[in-house]
């Protein structure tokens, strides 16, 4: 096994180690809870990126998930970015985590990281009126969730509306990339581990 090396780290290292951004690399490590910071992280390392050139960009995914709204937010700036996006999913990627690693061009996973996919939640409060409104809303949005994976896998609608009926459906790597939710390992060469 190859004994890895440290990486000479570029003068503005801390800030880079802070916040994630790292422009001359071109990378993105977006780790926490999925929620307006980490929409802000995102979009700010985008900016700074593309202000520069179009060439790829990768971004590392590690979260349990959080706001989905949020998480919608940063699918939509990967999904629009001019640049070739690499998702990289690390340690976990679950609930909407999982939705922004999808919105690369190419989703890669690295071993042992837990995937995890769920119909979300919601929360209502209110008259009965609104909070039978907001069941239809999350009904009718898994049922987009489902077809946005189906495309975006090449598999059929009902394996994940199988995922995403009931609770949580945990997946390894293996099975994400046999579901078509990632379409290799990073690094590609496992022997380097």
């Amino acid at each position: 096994m190859a004994q890895r090396k440290n990486p000479k780290l570029p003068p503005d290292h801390l800030s880079y180690l802070a916040v994630g951004i790292n422009c001359d690399a071109r990378e993105i490590r977006l780790v926490g809870p999925v929620d307006d910071d980490m929409v802000r992280i995102l979009a700010q390392g985008l900016a700074l990126m593309l202000h520069t050139s179009y060439q790829p960009i990768l971004v590392f995914i590690t979260s349990g998930g959080g706001d989905e709204d949020c998480g919608l937010a940063c699918l939509h700036m990967l999904q629009s970015c001019p640049a070739e996006i690499t998702t990289v999913a690390t340690g976990c990627v679950e609930s909407a985590a999982l939705d922004i690693w999808q919105g690369g061009d190419s989703r890669l996973v690295m071993p042992l990281t837990s995937v995890m996919m769920h119909a979300g939640s919601i929360e209502a409060i209110g008259s009965p009126d609104t909070i039978a409104n907001a069941g239809r809303f999350q009904t009718r949005r898994r049922q987009l969730w489902t077809q946005f994976y189906a495309g975006k896998s090449g598999k059929p609608k009902e394996d994940f509306a199988m995922m995403l009926s009931g609770s949580d459906f945990y997946m390894l790597p293996d099975e994400a990339i046999a579901a078509g939710l990632a379409d290799g390992y990073y690094p590609e060469d496992l022997d380097d581990l």
